[in-house]
């Protein structure tokens, strides 16, 4: 056993006389001024003990001891007995005081204890540093009510504190029983080539959704399971995850280590894992929950077209994208032809499901990247972007003619047949904000009305 004395003064080792006898124990003395010096990390000590002075000045020694030799224990001691060092010494930091004189046996049992002492301080740390990033992993996660985000932090804070080599994300398929593909979070993924029944046998993911709790796995390859996707040797350890939210099990978090590491998943990472793996839940049923409710606000109640709310939203954007972008943005106003007439024949009933026919027309008539809203009564508005003014008159009029063209209320057992008026407005030509650009559209679509209806005017360029 190597035992260092920090004085300073080489005198001070006197105290331990008796000790440097003992057979077992080597002791070497070295001066506090040089306690930065290699000599003493090089010479590697079981213990260090160092003598008291001012708690500054001591306070200071034992930083550098410290940063030299961690884990190594470190005692105070001073040759001569004095009130209250000990109690300095907790103080200050060091592990325990040595007053007097001390056998062999009392200076093997301080340092084991110090040992101990220091082992448990570490794992302390570890312990909170772990449950501060769970912490701050519950804290981030639910801060979020976008899906990419609350998945990207999740990983994110998962790669701290688990050592794994790959993370997937499974998420359920309430519509068909299935898990969709995985996300991954670390490059390729290492996955199926179909979705797996969350029912499927042999499936790790799907043991862990029916059983509703972890499925850890160490030893793959001394272990007889059904899921193929592990039978290529690639895998040595798997955990998954079962991710509950609300009495539903939302998903699967599965993790895995490479064939020939070491690594193994321990309890306490299941553990936490685990605790995350339900925020992740939460947090994701919360995200969809909102983005439900969101949307219907956005959406208009009688022709589940987008309303005027996320008219205006959207046009805004769409306008600073072709600004900066410098790209053009088209806007379409049409209305209903004489539609007061069907309200007054057929009843309003009948009158609100033409509409929804309308509606359904309109919609399926335009592109993917333009959207339609319905801007008030039999009034719609089509927002079309990265379109100049003459493209969007043809689009429009393929519409018209559809419309003048089309049976309405077929399936209630009417021929109702409509026409309809169309104003065309573009950004920049005719208006530079999404008001001027609705205004100039609406006002084209006046002058459609007034030229005998059933046509397709362009804005005036001012």
């Amino acid at each position: 056993m190597r035992i260092a004395i920090v004085s300073a003064k080489k005198t001070a080792t006197d105290l331990f006389h008796q000790l440097c006898r003992s057979k077992g124990i080597t002791m070497r003395w070295f001066e506090e001024s040089k306690v930065e010096a290699e000599s003493m990390s090089q010479w590697r000590p079981d213990a260090v003990l160092c003598e008291l002075g001012s708690e500054k000045h001591s306070r200071k020694l034992l930083q550098q001891i410290q940063s030299r030799l961690p884990g190594v224990p470190v005692f105070s001691f001073l040759a001569e007995k004095k009130a209250r060092a000990a109690a300095a010494s907790r103080r200050i930091g060091f592990l325990a005081h040595l007053e007097e004189e001390i056998n062999d046996a009392e200076l093997r049992l301080h340092i084991e204890y110090g040992r101990k002492a220091l082992q448990f301080e570490e794992q302390l740390c570890a312990l909170a540093g772990q449950y501060q990033e769970a912490f701050e992993a519950a804290t981030i996660i639910n801060s979020s009510l976008d899906h990419s985000q609350i998945i990207e932090s999740t990983f994110k804070r998962l790669r701290r504190l688990v050592k794994a080599d790959s993370w997937s994300l499974f998420l359920n398929d309430y519509d068909h029983g299935q898990t969709q593909m995985p996300k991954s979070a670390d490059g390729p993924v290492r996955a199926p080539t179909s979705t797996l029944e969350m029912g499927g046998e042999g499936s790790l993911i799907a043991r862990a959704a029916r059983q509703r709790r972890a499925v850890v796995i160490n030893e793959i390859e001394g272990e007889t399971i059904g899921d193929f996707r592990y039978r290529d040797g690639s895998v040595q350890a798997v955990m998954c995850l079962p991710m509950i939210a609300c009495g539903e099990t939302v998903g699967v978090l599965e993790a895995t280590i490479n064939a020939g590491s070491s690594g193994r998943f321990e309890a306490k990472e299941v553990e936490l894992a685990s605790n995350i793996a339900g925020l992740l839940a939460t947090a994701l049923s919360n995200a969809t929950h909102y983005a439900n409710v969101e949307h219907l606000c956005l959406i208009d109640d009688l022709t589940r077209l987008y309303n005027l709310r996320f008219l205006h939203r959207s046009l805004e954007s769409e306008v600073k994208r072709g600004r900066r972008y410098n790209t053009p943005v088209a806007v379409i106003f049409l209305d209903l032809d004489g539609f007061k007439n069907v309200n007054d024949l057929y009843g309003h009933l009948t009158g609100s499901a033409t509409l929804v026919e309308a509606a359904y027309v309109i919609h399926n008539l335009v592109r993917e990247t333009d959207f339609v809203a319905r801007y008030g009564g039999d009034e719609f508005v089509i927002v079309l972007p990265e379109t100049t003014a003459e493209q969007a008159m043809a689009i429009a009029e393929r519409i018209r003619s559809y419309i003048e063209k089309y049976s309405f209320g077929a399936s209630r057992g009417y021929e109702i047949y409509l026409t309809a008026s169309f104003g065309v407005a573009a950004f920049p030509d005719h208006g530079q904000t999404p008001q001027e650009l609705i205004q100039q559209a609406d006002r084209a679509m006046y002058k459609a009305k007034e030229s005998n209806k059933n046509c397709v005017a362009l804005a005036r360029v001012d």
